[in-house]
């Protein structure tokens, strides 16, 4: 019994010391990439992250992320499309995504010759 006793006083007083905000020298890592391939109905997804010269395909658990539009408003996993621009950012622990950020691209302007013309 008085093991037990022991036990529980030393686990209650590591989860009173356990400190769970986050260390000021970590902060979120951030990938860039496009989408390579979602699985919604696992919540992973795949996504191309060019660095230097090298380019790789990571795959993300979802599962429990925000997904963020371009305008800000909140997306469902079916919302995201192969070849979206997107910003995956991770908890300062490094152990969960925390959130997807749709990223807007510019508008594209045609330059093509073969472009019918407009006006007269």
């Amino acid at each position: 019994m008085f093991r037990i006793a022991v036990a529980v006083l030393m686990l209650g007083s590591l989860v009173l010391t356990h400190d769970a905000t986050p260390q000021p020298g970590k902060t979120a890592a951030v990938y860039t990439g496009r989408i390579y391939d979602v699985w919604g109905a696992i919540g992973v997804l795949k996504l191309t992250v060019t660095t230097g010269d090298k380019t790789r395909v990571e795959t993300f658990s979802i599962q429990g992320a925000r997904i963020v539009g371009p305008t800000g408003s909140e997306w469902k996993v079916g919302d995201l499309r192969k070849g979206d621009k997107v910003e995956v950012e991770w908890t300062p622990d490094g152990m969960l995504v925390q959130e997807v950020r749709v990223v807007a691209e510019p508008a594209r302007k045609d330059f093509s010759l073969l472009a019918p013309a407009t006006g007269k």
